[in-house]
Formats: structure tokens, C-alpha cells, sequence
């Protein structure tokens, strides 16, 4: 791979000299006939150091003490220009540069040191940009290649390339999507070569009629080839077909029917084909009422697992003036799977009330539905994906199915990127069938932060059981919101059980009192939970203030503290969270301030105690174009007897032009 990085280093000086020699450092939206016009040239050069620090005492009194010390650079420069004119041909380019250098040192392991260097370019070209027929042709580069010392040194190479063909008219308007990409890496002291090779056509068509209907049809081919050495290649094709169809009853367009058809297959190193199909009839109603019926079909083939679904729901609502809303809800479900048979039905009614009274607004609520569900088949592993949750301390977070497998346990962010850690990120306690999900302060998982979790648990082989949920409640705003009280209740219990072990049932009884006063910039509340579960039953009270303002529009501040008392009853457990976070932001100049923050998280209680201490600043300022930013990190941890004390600086010099 070396001639390729002498090549580009090649390209890059041409581009560069090129694009700064045409028409300087302009920006011009004056059309002129030509060969060459540029409209603007614009880039970025930034340099940056920081140095990092962190001192780790474990249990058994070992002290590990890395530190790491980090350069780089960054140079980008990016053009528009046109030929002849901007709608006979665009031509955009640009061309990035990134070394950076990196230095580690520790105790008891070999100092090593690490060299990065990312090179990379692009253009993207438009014919006819304002014509009914168009086409965008793109490619792009990037080279990088890291060299760790006494270790390993890898070289990557990607690179993509297309094009769009778009016509538009008023009988059938489509596009054409193509892109092709590649992605090589090799270590090079061993001789290994990864390889990566994508191929991504689609085609999509839009059509109307009238101004009464949609319809949108999309066909989509992929293909995948993963190499690596000493193991097998995997080549995919995925396929899909996609039908979207839209028709309205009335030219307000409140009534209409709705219709989605997808079908995927994938062939190759692995197979399964999917087949979707949804439908929705939309309904305004005369004296304000509303239907919405819904019809889900699922048809999912694999080798090991089938299954068809098909459900179906209700909902009818109506709204009295505009302070009482009614829900009437329904929904029928069933589920033929290879090792079992589903069937659920669910019912229910809601009811929301909102009135002004003298000085405020008052809120009611009431809810009541029944869940019945019926399942016949053999015990087995199932599998759960995606199953969503808010991780948020002080509240307890189980596992939506008992019997889960432990180590089957992967939790990731919503996108699905990031892998969290167990005992580092999050911990995972047994509640009698179920299983909990704590986040672990300072790790990855933000405070409140939504998560996806899959696992695998053992199903019963039959079952049958009622469940009965209510929810009520209500809420008093006085003096524009200075002063809110509020109650919420629920409760679900069961009936018509047959089941093997009944302790998987999740009967519990809550209730929730709380108010908040606001007075200027201060504003204060207290909160009493008291859950009685057969599950994880607990009784919590949580009290908080804030403070947050601002003076003469250069200085603005916020001050958050919040502590909450748990008393875990059937454990007989108790856990104490203190929270106390701050923020202030100096504002010198248009674009120079100062930005200060800390949080202090205190927590006692089993498997629970921790000290965390977060102390992070910086300093922005512009002078003359430049952008000097530097700041410092201070971080402090103290869980289960391990201890961390990591420090950070940092400086970073950037100019935009």
C-alpha cells in the first residue's frame, strides 16, 4: 500500500496548490458564463495537545498509574465551483489532512508510543442541477495508517464511489442510487489483510394521481464480501422491497387509509426472508370523534426459526371541548412460531381531564385495561432483542421476562454502536426470577440514558393468565406553575392463573405523592414513593432544589441538588443517593467565554457505595480569526474500594477561513 500513500500525497499537493491558486479565498454567488468559476473556498487548520493522567488503586492495593500524551494536527479545505454555469455542472472537492502522534507511558507494561496518519478527499460532480433530469456522480478517500510501537503498525485504505440519476416530472418521478465501496487494512509485521467490499444499487418511484393520494415503490439490492485472513470469507446478498400507498376520503385529508408492504431476503453465509405488511384506516368522526384501526402482519423464515403474527387494535377516541379526552382501546394478537403458539388480548379505557381553576390548572386521570394471554408449546430459549429501558439512579429497572440467562446479557446504546461493560458500565442483581439492570456511575452509561438489551431466556412451555392494570391520579398547578402538587396511583394484579410458577407474575400496588414550589430562580420539591411488589417492593423519598439565573446577560449559573432515600422492604436493604451538580458559563465576548462544571454523586447502601467526584473548565477565546480553547478534567472515583484519580489538560488552536 506505500505507492498509494505517495500518490495521494501527490493528489494533495495538486488539489491544494489548485484550489488556492483559481480565485483566492472568495465567496461569490454571482453567476458568471465560464470555463472555471468558483463560488468559495473555505477550510480549517487546527492544532491540539492534551496530556492525560489516571492513577488506579485496586482492591488488592496494586497501583496502576498510565499516562498519555496526545498531538495532532488538522488540515481541511473544501471548494464549490461551477463550469460554464451552476446548473450546466457543480464541482465539489475537498481534501483533509490529520497526523497526530501519541505517547503512553505506565508502570508495570512496556512505554509505547503511536503514530496516526489520516489523509483523505473527496468530489462529488452534478450535472443539470435544476433540470428534470439530473446526475450526481461522487467518490471519496481515505487513507490511514497507525503505527504502534513494539507492538503492531496497520494501513487502511477506503474508498467509495457512485452516482444519482434523478428524473423529475409530474407522470412518474424516480431515482437511481449506486455506490460501490471497498476497504482494505493489513497488519503489516504479520501480513494480514483484511478486505471489505460493498455494492448498494436502489431504485424508488413516486407516484400520484391526484392531490388524494401517495404511492412510493423502492427496490434495493446489496451485496457484502468480508475477508480476512485464516478464516472463511462471508458473502451476503440482502434484497428489498418496499410499498408505501397513501389515499385521503376528504380534501382536509383527516380521513385516510394507510398501506406498507416490505419484503427483505437475505442469501448467502446466512439466510432469512421477512415479509411485513402494514395497514391503517384513519376516521374523523362528526361531534368530535376519531377511529384508528391498525392491522400488522409478520411472516419471518430462517433455518432454525418461523413464525407468522398478525394483530390487530382499535382505538377510538373523543374529545369534549378541550377539557375531556376518552380513549376506548382494543387489541388482539397471535403468534404461531415454530415452538409455540401466542394468543393476547388486551382492552382497555382512558380518561384525561384538564380544567382552569381560580390561579392554576387542574389534571385528572384514570386508566383501566385487561390483559389476557394464552400460550401453548415446548420450553425453550428465547431469544429478546432491543429490549428498551431508562437507566436512572434510584430506580429500580428490571428485566421485562423472568428467567433470563445472566451471561446472555448484551447491553448497547440506541444506536447499537457501543457495547457496554458489565461491572464496569452497568451491574446486573438477581430479584428472586428477574433480573435488574443498575448503571455504574462514571462509566459509559449516562445518568437517564436509554439503552437496548438482549438476552435469552427459558420460556415456560404453557401458561394462561389475567392481568388487571389501573392507573389514576391528579395534578394541581397554582400562580403560573409556582406551586404543583400531584398524586399518581396503579396497580396490577391477576386472576385465571395456570402457570408452573406464579412468582413470575408481577403484582404490585404503587403510589406517588409530591410538590414542587418555584420562587425567582429557586425552585424546590419532595417526592414519596411507596411500591409494594411481590417482585422488588420498596418505599423512596426524594427531595431536590435548584437554582439557576443569570446577571447582565454575561454570566449565567445552575445548581441542582437531589437526594433520595430507598428502603428495599423484603431485603431489608437501605440506599442513599446524594446528588449536587453545577454549571457556570463567563461570557467575555461574542465568542470568548469561560465554562465551569462539577457534579459530586454520593451513594451508600449494598453493592451500591460509591464517591465520584467531576471537576471539568475551559477557556475559549477569538482573537483575530484564531480560536484558542484550553481546559483542564478532573475525575475522582471511589467503588467497591477501587479507586481512580484521572487528570486531563488540554490546548487546541484553531482557524477557520
Amino acid at each position: 500500500m506505500k505507492p498509494v500513500n505517495s500518490l495521494f500525497h501527490s493528489f494533495l499537493i495538486v488539489i491544494c496548490g489548485f484550489l488556492i491558486s483559481t480565485t483566492g479565498w472568495v465567496h461569490s454567488q454571482t453567476f458568471a458564463l465560464g470555463p472555471w468559476k468558483q463560488l468559495y473556498l473555505k477550510g480549517l487548520l487546527r492544532l491540539e495537545s492534551l496530556y492525560r493522567s489516571q492513577e488506579t488503586i485496586l482492591k488488592s492495593s496494586r497501583t496502576e498509574f498510565p499516562s498519555l500524551s496526545f498531538f495532532s494536527g488538522e488540515l481541511q479545505l473544501e471548494s464549490k465551483s461551477y463550469i460554464w454555469h451552476p446548473n450546466f455542472l457543480l464541482v465539489n472537492l475537498d481534501v483533509k489532512y490529520n497526523p497526530a502522534k501519541q505517547y503512553e507511558r505506565f508502570l508495570v507494561i512496556p512505554d509505547r508510543s503511536e503514530v496516526r496518519t489520516l489523509e483523505g478527499g473527496g468530489f462529488q460532480t452534478t450535472f443539470f442541477n435544476q433540470k428534470p433530469i439530473f446526475i450526481t456522480f461522487f467518490g471519496n478517500y481515505a487513507h490511514n495508517f497507525i503505527n504502534r510501537e513494539s507492538l503492531i503498525s496497520t494501513e487502511s485504505v477506503r474508498r467509495n464511489w457512485g452516482g444519482v440519476l434523478s428524473i423529475r416530472n409530474k407522470f412518474l418521478p424516480m431515482i437511481f442510487n449506486f455506490n460501490q465501496g471497498r476497504w482494505e487494512q493489513e497488519e503489516i509485521p504479520t501480513g494480514r489483510i483484511f478486505k471489505n467490499y460493498e455494492k448498494r444499487f436502489q431504485a424508488r418511484f413516486t407516484k400520484a394521481f391526484s392531490s388524494l393520494d401517495e404511492h412510493q415503490f423502492t427496490i434495493s439490492s446489496e451485496s457484502f464480501l468480508r475477508d480476512y485472513t485464516g478464516f472463511t470469507p462471508i458473502k451476503n446478498e440482502f434484497t428489498t422491497i418496499f410499498l408505501k400507498n397513501r389515499f385521503f376520503f376528504n380534501k382536509k385529508k383527516e380521513t385516510s387509509l394507510n398501506s406498507v408492504i416490505q419484503f427483505h431476503q437475505l442469501t448467502g453465509f446466512s439466510e432469512y426472508d421477512r415479509l411485513q405488511i402494514y395497514e391503517s384506516f384513519v376516521w374523523k368522526l362528526p361531534i368530535n370523534f376519531r377511529l384508528q384501526s391498525n392491522y400488522q402482519f409478520w411472516k419471518f423464515n430462517q433455518e432454525v426459526v418461523r413464525f407468522n403474527q398478525h394483530n390487530f387494535s382499535n382505538r377510538l377516541e373523543h374529545r369534549l371541548f378541550l377539557s375531556l379526552r376518552t380513549t376506548l382501546y382494543n387489541e388482539y394478537s397471535y403468534l404461531d412460531h415454530s415452538s409455540y403458539k401466542e394468543t393476547i388480548n388486551l382492552g382497555g379505557i382512558s380518561f384525561n381531564y384538564r380544567k382552569k381553576i381560580p390561579t392554576g390548572l387542574l389534571s385528572l386521570h384514570y386508566e383501566i385495561r385487561e390483559r389476557r394471554e394464552d400460550r401453548d408449546g415446548a420450553s425453550i430459549v428465547v431469544q429478546i432483542v432491543n429490549e428498551q429501558h431508562e437507566l436512572r439512579d434510584g430506580s429500580p429497572v428490571l428485566l421485562r421476562n423472568p428467567y433470563v440467562i445472566p451471561n446472555t446479557v448484551i447491553i448497547t446504546d440506541p444506536t447499537e454502536t457501543i457495547i457496554y461493560q458489565e461491572n464496569v458500565d452497568y451491574i446486573l442483581i438477581e430479584r428472586g426470577n428477574f433480573l435488574e439492570v443498575q448503571r455504574i456511575p462514571g462509566g459509559q452509561i449516562e445518568n437517564g440514558a436509554t439503552v437496548y438489551i438482549d438476552y435469552q431466556v427459558s420460556r415456560q412451555d404453557t401458561y394462561k393468565f389475567n392481568s388487571l392494570f389501573k392507573s389514576y391520579g391528579g395534578n394541581i398547578s397554582l400562580f403560573k406553575h409556582a406551586i404543583e402538587l400531584y398524586y399518581r396511583a396503579s396497580n396490577q394484579d391477576y386472576n385465571n392463573v395456570e402457570l408452573f410458577n406464579e412468582q413470575v407474575l408481577k403484582f404490585f400496588n404503587q403510589k406517588i405523592w409530591g410538590g414542587k414550589i418555584a420562587i425567582g430562580f429557586l425552585s424546590g420539591g419532595v417526592e414519596y414513593d411507596d411500591f409494594r411488589s411481590n417482585i422488588v417492593p420498596y418505599r423512596s423519598l426524594r427531595y431536590f432544589i435548584n437554582a439557576t439565573g443569570s446577571l447582565n446577560g454575561k454570566f449565567q449559573f445552575a445548581i441542582i441538588g437531589d437526594r433520595k432515600h430507598i428502603e428495599l422492604t423484603e431485603d431489608n436493604e437501605k440506599q442513599i443517593f446524594t446528588d449536587i451538580t453545577g454549571k457556570t458559563v463567563y461570557n467575555i465576548g461574542r465568542l470568548s467565554k469561560i465554562n465551569l462544571e462539577g457534579s459530586l454523586r454520593l451513594q451508600e447502601g449494598a453493592r451500591v457505595d460509591l464517591n465520584l467526584v467531576t471537576f471539568r473548565g475551559e477557556l475559549s477565546v477569538l482573537y483575530r480569526q484564531v480560536i484558542l480553547s484550553s481546559g483542564f478534567e478532573i475525575f475522582r472515583r471511589d467503588f467497591f474500594a477501587e479507586k481512580i484519580n484521572y487528570n486531563g489538560l488540554y490546548l487546541r488552536v484553531e482557524r477557520r477561513f
